[in-house]
């Protein structure tokens, strides 16, 4: 009995293992795939916990100012370029709901998103 249950256990590790290693969802072939610091299974994450902004900026000087990277299971674009984040930002068929969270994470200002400033909000104006 348990040298059965040990052999499933092995035997779904490894299945885990494979699909995660040949599985091929690359998404955008035109954006991309940051092969700098990333690692098979967990991706970009050691790099991504050790110093993000050296690996943003040696990706960006690497493959331009759009790129992918892979945090475990997760697949992220990475845009560097302020010009490219205000188009994505003030399209509104990209239906991003952005608008909070380039102010929170990235200090963005209320009138660069082209929205009314917060004393305007509280005053009415």
């Amino acid at each position: 009995m348990d040298v059965f249950i040990v052999s499933f256990i092995l035997t779904g590790i490894v299945l885990v293992l494979a699909y995660l290693l040949f599985s091929n969802n690359d998404g955008d072939s035109s954006i991309p795939y940051a092969k700098y610091g990333s690692y098979p299974i967990v991706g970009h994450l050691f790099a991504f916990m050790d110093d993000r902004v050296k690996l943003m900026l040696e990706c960006a000087r690497r493959y331009g100012p759009c790129f992918r990277i892979q945090v475990l299971n997760q697949r992220f674009t990475m845009i560097i370029s302020n010009d490219d984040w205000t188009s994505v930002l003030r399209n509104p068929a990209m239906k991003f709901v952005g608008d909070d969270f380039g102010m929170r994470i990235f200090g963005l200002s209320p009138a660069f998103l082209g929205k009314c400033s917060f004393f305007g909000m509280m005053t009415g104006n």
